[in-house]
């Protein structure tokens, strides 16, 4: 077995263990039904086509002893009826074949119709799940319109392959059908045809490969053009701001010319394929027809019957060879989706499945933690402890690793080494989901969807009532900017909330946090891309936010941390200072520089005065 054959057996068994799932019988069932399809239409309709060659001289075609033994006492029961009683009889079992065919075939089409749509939403359901079940360092490293492109075209394309094998096994079917009729008429001519078909078949062989690699290529170029057209879209307003309109546009038109370039280059090799084949397929019966004929092989009207079914016989090795063709086409998009679901099941993010009536009851501790990101460190040996019910706030420069020890608490990231323990229990031992539905998380970037004001605040509790959105709403002083817009809550805030200000977003966020009312809350920078008077009025939303929770507080703006019961100063990923504000001052540490740089404590700058 060549390494092709192999990769291509793996594959269809990987798809069949691994991403059919509950589909398999269904899959088997349709190859059943379409086989049974097939064998009328081979069978059933090949010996009507035979009856119709000889009823208007049954006898003597029977007497010829050139048909199968099988078809000869139809035939010497034939020839008692006369011509006219012969041609009704044939159109009469022509037309109740027709019909019955018919009826068999709409009841496959619906039957395997309803499998294909079952699969392919069952598969880009599976897709769509496991990338958010993927963790962060993930989608860190991959770019949306690659994922994107993952989850619409290669799902495609696996399910193509898919049903491409499923149709193939019953052309397979009819071939085999087709020949044993052949070889019934005459076994001579049906091995020279045989002989013939293997030199095609050597040939399909190379162009498939050729086929196979042009659709490698072709993938990576159409992953190219999806990821530079969501790059271009998600920046639109940079990109008008900065008068990128030409370059954007001329990236686009470049990735979009060598996409379709390859695109084209599959789609001509292939149709070259099939014209070169039908060419010389033509040029091959011809000659062979002359040699029966001359050679006394079949009468004229047996090799009328053998070349009904040959003709057939050749259809059906078309279909073969367009969907060798087509699964080559898809074998990429096919491997790259199940590499991708096995890959996910390895990546999945670790769940100890543990819970309890409180997150904690006494303390957060992390103990010398590390976290990279790759091969860059954020963190370095972190020792930081939050008691229950108090305030700890983050500070230090952009990249001290603020946000990092933020993003370890819902597990966003895994530490690199060290612990992280809730009352002494590892973190890593509780239920992802239930350990995240108890903390709450407010920062810069406020993501809204495309739905109504109360569906979006909903999303941090689905079964609430229009009274519990109302209610969050009122204590992140959203519902007085709601309640003068034309639909009020039921207004669409359009995509990422853009209808709304920065300021609406935020609010309509910490109304999200208020209605799923977290025991750990966390605040990143939630106002510092505010004007002021934006950040005043969600300051105090915040402020009533975190009266009797445990809150870590992530600032620039030291002004925002003075009350906190304890203040960690990071740098260069190292907890270099902590104590609580007047300590800190006082000690004329890294924070007393950072106070002083931003001159909390001395009186304003006089205003500027202007020379006489």
């Amino acid at each position: 077995m060549t390494a092709g054959v192999r990769r291509v057996v793996s594959l269809l068994r990987g798809i069949h263990d691994e991403l059919l799932g509950p589909l398999a019988i269904q899959f088997w069932a349709s190859v059943v039904l379409i086989a049974i399809q097939a064998l009328w239409a081979t069978v059933v309709l090949s010996a009507l086509a035979a009856f119709l060659q000889g009823m208007l001289d049954a006898g003597k075609v029977a007497a010829a002893g050139e048909l199968p033994a099988v078809l000869r006492p139809i035939y010497d029961r034939l020839a008692a009826y006369s011509p006219e009683e012969r041609a009704l009889l044939g159109f009469a079992c022509t037309g109740a074949a027709v019909v019955a065919g018919s009826l068999l075939s709409t009841l496959v089409s619906l039957f395997t119709t309803r499998f294909s749509t079952r699969f392919i939403c069952q598969l880009r359901a599976a897709v769509f799940e496991a990338l958010l079940a993927n963790p962060m360092a993930y989608h860190d490293e991959q770019r949306k319109g690659a994922l994107l492109q993952l989850l619409v075209t290669e799902v495609r394309g696996c399910y193509s392959a898919v049903r491409v094998v499923l149709f193939f096994i019953v052309e397979a079917f009819e071939v085999a059908v087709y020949l044993a009729i052949l070889a019934t008429l005459s076994l001579g001519l049906t091995l020279a045809v045989g002989a013939l078909g293997l030199l095609f078949v050597g040939q399909n062989y190379w162009t498939t490969r050729r086929i196979k690699r042009m659709s490698d290529i072709a993938l990576v170029e159409r992953e190219r053009l999806m990821a530079t057209a969501e790059e271009r879209l998600g920046a639109v307003k940079l990109i008008k701001l900065l008068g990128l309109h030409e370059a954007s546009s001329a990236r686009l038109r470049a990735a979009n010319d060598a996409s379709e370039h390859a695109n084209l280059r599959v789609a001509n090799l292939t149709q070259w394929q099939q014209t070169t084949t039908l060419a010389a397929s033509f040029v091959c019966l011809a000659g062979l027809s002359l040699v029966a004929l001359r050679e006394g092989l079949l009468s004229l009207a047996a090799l009328a019957v053998f070349f009904y079914v040959l003709a057939s016989l050749a259809s059906a090795f078309k279909g073969v060879n367009q969907r060798v063709n087509l699964f080559a086409t898809s074998l990429p998009s096919a491997e790259r989706v199940l590499a991708f679901v096995r890959d996910a099941a390895r990546r999945r993010e670790a769940d100890g499945g543990a819970k309890r009536d409180a997150l904690f009851q006494r303390q957060i501790e992390l103990r010398d933690v590390r976290l990279s990101y790759g091969d860059r460190a954020a963190l370095h040996g972190i020792d930081l402890v939050i008691e229950r019910g108090r305030t700890v706030a983050l500070v230090g420069h952009s990249g001290s690793g603020k946000t990092s020890i933020a993003n370890l608490l819902p597990r966003l990231y895994p530490p690199t080494s060290g612990a992280i323990e809730l009352d002494g229990a590892p973190i890593e031992s509780f239920d992802l989901s239930w350990l995240r539905s108890r903390i709450g998380l407010v920062n810069q970037d406020s993501f809204i969807l495309n739905l109504s004001i109360a569906d979006n605040i909903r999303l941090a509790r689905p079964t609430a009532t229009h009274a519990d959105v109302l209610r969050a709403a009122t204590l992140a002083n959203a519902d007085e900017f709601v309640s003068q817009l034309p639909s009020g809550y039921d207004t669409v805030v359009g995509d990422r909330g853009v209808k709304l200000s920065g300021g609406q977003r935020q609010r309509l966020h910490i109304a999200q946090v208020f209605l799923k009312d977290p025991e750990l809350l966390i605040l990143d920078e939630a106002t510092s891309a505010l004007d002021t008077e934006s950040e005043q009025s969600i300051q105090r939303a915040l402020e009533q936010l975190a009266a009797g929770r445990t809150t870590l507080v992530i600032a620039h703006r030291l002004s925002t941390v003075r009350a906190a019961d304890l203040i960690a100063v990071l740098d260069g990923g190292r907890v270099v200072e902590r104590g609580r504000w007047a300590e800190l001052v006082s000690a004329g540490g890294p924070f007393a520089r950072m106070v002083a740089a931003q001159d909390f404590a001395g009186p304003p700058p006089p205003p500027p005065t202007r020379e006489a």
